[in-house]
């Protein structure tokens, strides 16, 4: 995870954006890349616990 950001918060939702770093090599000529990911997650608390609702790849 590279960075996280609220977008909104109440006492028993949030909304975050989430940045991900991503690595990948190929086998046959170990050629790598390193895409970058960003993730709209919805979370509920229930109880004392927060729980991801939604995950949408953006």
């Amino acid at each position: 995870m590279q960075a996280v950001g609220v977008k909104s918060l109440s006492d028993d939702k949030a909304s975050l954006l989430v940045f991900l770093d991503q690595s990948s090599q190929r086998a046959k000529d170990n050629e790598a890349s390193y895409p970058a990911a960003q993730l709209s997650i919805e979370a509920k608390k229930v109880g004392k616990v927060w729980k991801i609702s939604g995950l949408t790849p953006l």
